[in-house]
């Protein structure tokens, strides 16, 4: 149920958080567990799932 994905937050040029994600065929998103490729402390954000919508 639902496709395990990484979803990318991006700033400009700069990619910034990547997160993992499970998108379902109803095009619902949710998003959890944020990490960084640049390897920084995303620790105050990781019990903040979010929740998204496919337009």
């Amino acid at each position: 149920m639902g496709e395990l994905i990484t979803v990318h937050d991006y700033w400009g040029n700069h990619v910034g958080i990547s997160k993992l994600g499970k998108l379902y065929s109803t095009g619902r998103l949710i998003v959890c567990e944020p990490y960084s490729f640049e390897g920084e402390d995303m620790e105050e954000n990781a019990n903040t799932p979010e929740t998204y919508f496919a337009q």
